[in-house]
């Protein structure tokens, strides 16, 4: 393989860094915004205002949709804002029509 060496302007080589590292931003702030989408179970109760007893209360009773991965139980905010924007739980926590 024969090795080439390769003159860019300074000024286009910056042009491509810029590029390079704003499609990166882009592509970090889209992944970003799709894990926090996602609230673990551990915080579910203080999003809500609610018991952890309440929140086990709302899974069983399927209240919320809710994903499981091995032990580990995770639940979209927007079903979480569906659920309280739906009057099932008050400003407190508390319920009123469960």
């Amino acid at each position: 393989m024969v090795s080439k060496l390769i003159i860019i302007r300074e000024q286009e080589l910056e042009e491509m860094f810029r590029n390079q590292l704003n499609d990166l931003k882009i592509l970090i702030e889209s992944n970003q915004s799709k894990v926090t989408n996602w609230i673990s179970s551990e915080d579910v109760p203080n999003y809500l205002g609610v018991s952890r007893k309440t929140w086990q209360n709302y899974r069983d009773k399927k209240l919320i949709v809710f994903s499981q991965i091995g032990r580990k139980i995770w639940v979209k905010r927007s079903d979480l804002d569906a659920f309280i924007e739906s009057g099932m739980i008050g400003k407190h926590g508390q319920t009123s029509k469960i």
